[in-house]
């Protein structure tokens, strides 16, 4: 598979459209029907399909190498390759659908675990989880800048994992 352009602005060409071009919009639709042969929970599809576009933005618009690597639910952040396991996997998806929005632990709890954790053991068990994460992702855990914790709410993403500021 190729690499995918960017939506160029007809008034200038040096910036992008807000809108995807029609490359992207076209193979968001494969994604789609890819995610759908394999199985994935519709409830799940945006996100499959979100986490897929990004990594093929990370690795330079190359398609296969970006689904590949969702495929062995590895993801690419400033240059490194790292392997999560399923939960680490489940909760990046679920952030990745609302970048910089928060997420509610109990939205993430139903998502990763269902809903028979939701209660002090689950928010628990989240924030266990989302520390192993910030080990593996964030430069320094102790003051993260890409899973942030808004107390009492959730936690947001707030870099869509291209190595971008």
């Amino acid at each position: 598979m190729g690499s995918i352009s960017k939506g160029k602005n007809p008034f200038d060409p040096k910036k992008e459209t807000p809108f995807p071009s029609q490359e992207e919009t076209v193979l968001k639709m494969a994604l789609m029907k890819f995610a759908r042969e394999l199985d994935v929970p519709e409830e799940h599809l945006d996100i499959f399909v979100k986490m897929i576009m990004i990594e093929i933005k990370q690795t330079g618009g190359d398609v296969a190498a970006g689904m590949a690597n969702i495929m062995e639910k590895k993801l690419i952040i400033n240059g490194r390759s790292i392997r999560l396991t399923k939960i680490e996997f489940d909760i990046i998806c679920t952030l990745a659908l609302k970048i910089r929005r928060i997420v509610s632990y109990r939205v993430l709890i139903e998502r990763v675990w269902g809903k028979k954790r939701i209660g002090p053991e689950g928010i628990h068990l989240l924030s266990v989880n989302i520390n192993r994460l910030r080990r593996k992702i964030e430069q320094n855990p102790a003051e993260p800048k890409i899973i942030l914790t808004s107390k009492g709410w959730g936690y947001k993403l707030i870099l869509p994992l291209t190595g971008q500021d």
